[in-house]
């Protein structure tokens, strides 16, 4: 809100520069047009500016229901590769990348939920949970959001200062909503709990009857814990798909047509990534090209509301910022986005042979619609090639100029299409 007041207090200020190129906001119309440019750049710009905190989950303290057991948890032994949190999830209306921690702290956490489940008792078994992996995440899929979590547990018998193994538990579950998987992260974190000590009752492991020489301290245990956990991390670095390993930021040209008008498109982009998931990625990109349209088609309608088909001649310089949504689905990978684009332009509209040329330059706006699908890429060298589709969709229009008349049409827009080369940065 402070924002968007600061905002309308410059408005003159900005009005008045923009007068140095050419343009001209002399009535109530051109300044309700100003104010939609400068509120379309604000709301674009806003989410680059936002930072959000991590996301906690507050377990319900609720028993897991699983029968009567002979056993109690007597301690947990932390044994994650990544210790600063759990997971990530996507929050607020712009899907910013939260980390996810439990409230109080993983093990102080784990154990307060754990003992509504088992109680200590003097009578019963000490049982102590070995943490290989415990994590959340949300990925999308096709037109829904996949909430998920999972566990790699070892239960351990605590035998005097000893430990022995009785079982290992690797446990997933998941749920799918169409508008805001966040919901889920709670519930997931209790049913793969859940899951992992319903898999070690109903395992053959029988305490109190394990051999002595499978016994281990809790020190020698953390240890063998990290190197496999550091092991596993490895493994799957290497295994997992290059178009969606952390890069951090990629560069590409990007040539397009625009069919309507003939025209040619060259912008050249720089993108820097802002979260990474299982099977997406998403990021924010600013470009600058240059767009040239030669006796390119145009449909223009006069103030009295009669149509009539000109030619366009053209140069522009637009400069844009998008968000992009990166995605790996079945056999295709793509991204897709929103973005904004202002640009400054010259050139002139030839009515002939109803009318005459009409001249015009100054700075104008558009709505981005941007669609890529990938269609080759290099995992040596981390380059790619992909198919572009833009919409460039005009928030105002530009005005054409001859002796005491004036037409207006957009300087830039249409739908392009084209391809991009570029490269990865890790």
């Amino acid at each position: 809100l402070g924002i968007t007041v600061l905002t309308c207090n410059y408005f003159r200020i900005v009005k008045a520069r923009m007068n140095i190129f050419g343009i001209y906001f002399n009535s109530k119309k051109g300044d309700e047009k100003m104010r939609r440019l400068l509120i379309v750049i604000l709301l674009c710009f806003t989410p680059v500016l936002a930072v959000a905190g991590d996301f906690i989950v507050t377990l319900k303290n609720e028993p897991l229901n699983i029968g009567v057991v002979n056993f109690y948890v007597d301690d947990i032994i932390d044994s994650r590769a990544n210790k600063d949190n759990i997971g990530t999830a996507r929050t607020g209306a712009f899907n910013v990348e939260s980390k996810v921690n439990l409230e109080g702290g993983f093990k102080p956490a784990l154990m307060d939920f754990l003992k509504t489940s088992f109680p200590k008792d003097d009578e019963k078994t000490p049982i102590v949970l070995n943490v290989l992996n415990f994590s959340v995440n949300e990925r999308m899929v096709f037109l829904a959001e996949k909430a998920e979590a999972n566990a790699d547990i070892e239960f351990y018998e605590k035998k005097d200062d000893n430990l022995i193994k009785l079982f290992k538990a690797d446990t997933y579950v998941k749920q799918t909503s169409g508008v805001d998987c966040t919901k889920f992260h709670e519930q997931n974190i209790r049913n793969v709990l859940k899951e992992a000590f319903v898999l070690f009752i109903s395992s053959s492991s029988e305490i109190n009857s394990s051999k002595s020489d499978a016994l281990v301290s809790a020190e020698e245990l953390v240890k063998k814990s990290d190197e496999y956990t550091q092991r596993r991390k490895n493994e799957e670095i290497k295994t997992k798909p290059y178009y969606f390993e952390e890069w951090k930021k990629l560069k590409n040209y990007d040539l397009s047509y625009e069919w309507s008008r003939g025209a040619l498109l060259f912008e050249y982009r720089y993108e820097k990534a802002t979260g990474h998931y299982e099977n997406a990625t998403n990021s924010y990109c600013l470009g600058a090209g240059i767009y040239k349209t030669v006796n390119g088609k145009i449909d223009v309608k006069y103030q009295n509301g009669v149509k009539r088909t000109g030619k366009i001649d053209v140069n522009a310089i637009p400069v844009a910022f998008y968000l992009f949504h990166r995605v790996k689905t079945g056999g295709w990978s793509g991204k897709w986005g929103i973005g904004v684009a202002v640009y400054y332009f010259t050139g002139n509209i030839d009515m002939a042979p109803y009318d005459s040329i009409y001249d015009g330059s100054g700075i104008g706006a558009n709505l981005v619609l941007p669609f890529e699908f990938l269609i080759y890429g290099n995992k040596k060298n981390d380059t790619f090639i992909n198919l572009n589709i833009n919409a460039q969709i005009p928030i105002i229009k530009n005005r054409f100029e001859r002796a005491n008349s004036y037409i207006e049409a957009p300087g830039y827009a249409g739908s392009f299409i084209g391809f991009s080369v570029g490269k990865y940065w890790k």
